[in-house]
């Protein structure tokens, strides 16, 4: 059997677990992962070309920049060199691909979609008059479209709070598919906080570890959250790694230099895998401030892996995730995000504490068993074919 999709860690890491149960997989994709190890024993199908991905054009180039969107869903579809038995997309652009494979040379035996996240939130109206729409073309083109094909494949999404999200917008309750994730925590070496902390150059320091590095992150609220605990806590350091962009680094740089907080913040740029338990077990609190819908939170499963308390906000899939075994944002204000880091940072008890029940909520989730259900619905698909 074949597997054709694109490329983040989820895909990287549940494509590796159907290669162990016997699944011949191939990455097709335009743009190779760069920080997230991709197993040398996969296939990769791929044809590099550069994305300036959310960015307006410049003047009146609107029809070129357009024209070179739909180039990049053209040369996608052209490595479907293959009738694969399974093409299985991810995100918009994989939607597209997807959908124009069914009446092609390549066609394959069955498609599946997976849908983490829909990039329009809102009603069509509120949508179009939203200015932000149209400051990021690339995923208003790509992605809204994308996720409407997506309805027309048997559907894997990650959480019930997105199942439900879709079963709203229109997809066929009995096509979709919830299959959660894990992390690879259980294959972390054992570290004491102590020993990660001075192998970081954080020793005697309150570390709140976040990422990635993005302002839909919430890394300003994070930031905004330090600016009122630093005086209480003297020692506190935010601790950042991951991917970023241009117009991040500007705030942040804006905001930790006005507010002077250069000596309670650490930016750590992208961190290969090998070296990402560090960061978790020299953290004292894992908080994803989110200011979008995320579809599940990998990251937050990382820190409750490494028996770390988390704290998110109260959006998409996170509290569903968290539960009690974290602190959950009542309101998704920097003054609620303040008073739970407050919490943890004066109470080493409740750290220890919700961090032993993040450790037996991870354990219920890996990679492994989501490989084993993807598996069992391909076979699904196959045979009714």
């Amino acid at each position: 059997m074949g597997l054709a999709t694109g490329g983040n860690l989820y895909v990287a890491r549940v494509a590796s677990e159907l290669s162990r149960l016997g699944v011949e997989v191939s990455l097709i994709t335009l743009v190779p992962p760069r920080d997230i190890p991709w197993d040398p024993a996969l296939r990769l199908v791929s044809s590099p070309a550069e994305f300036t991905f959310g960015v307006r054009p410049e003047g009146r180039r609107w029809i070129s920049f357009l024209q070179a969107k739909l180039a990049a869903v053209r040369d996608l579809r052209k490595l479907v060199r293959e009738p694969y038995d399974i093409l299985y997309s991810v995100g918009g652009p994989s939607n597209i691909v997807n959908h124009l494979c069914q009446g092609g040379l390549f066609r394959p035996r069955a498609s599946v979609a997976a849908v983490f996240h829909l990039f329009r939130q809102v009603s069509y109206p509120r949508f179009l008059r939203n200015p932000e729409t149209y400051t990021r073309p690339f995923q208003t083109f790509y992605h809204t479209w994308g996720d409407a094909l997506a309805r027309r494949f048997p559907v894997i999404t990650v959480s019930n709070y997105w199942r439900d999200k879709l079963i709203a917008r229109g997809f066929q309750p009995d096509r979709i598919r919830v299959i959660p994730v894990g992390a690879e925590t259980n294959n972390w070496p054992a570290l004491e906080p102590e020993a990660a902390k001075r192998e970081l150059d954080l020793a005697g320091r309150l570390v709140i570890y976040t990422s990635p590095l993005r302002l839909n992150k919430g890394i300003l609220q994070v930031l905004e959250a330090l600016h009122d605990l630093k005086d209480r806590f003297p020692r506190v350091i935010v601790l950042a790694t991951g991917v970023t962009d241009r117009r991040t680094r500007e705030r942040v740089e804006r905001f930790v230099g006005r507010h002077g907080l250069q000596e309670h913040f650490r930016y750590e740029g992208v961190v290969s895998r090998e070296r990402i338990p560090f960061y978790h077990y020299a953290a004292d609190v894992v908080v994803l401030a989110s200011q979008e819908e995320e579809g599940w939170g990998i990251f937050l499963l990382e820190g409750m892996g490494a028996g770390k308390p988390v704290v998110c906000t109260p959006l998409g899939a996170m509290p569903e995730l968290v539960g009690d075994r974290g602190i959950v944002l009542t309101k998704n204000t920097v003054d609620d995000l303040t008073r739970a880091l407050v919490r943890l940072l004066a109470s080493p008890e409740l750290r220890q504490e919700l961090g032993r029940a993040g450790v037996a909520a991870a354990a219920r989730y890996s990679y492994e068993s989501a490989a084993r259900a993807h598996l069992e619905l391909f076979e699904e698909l196959l045979t009714d074919r």
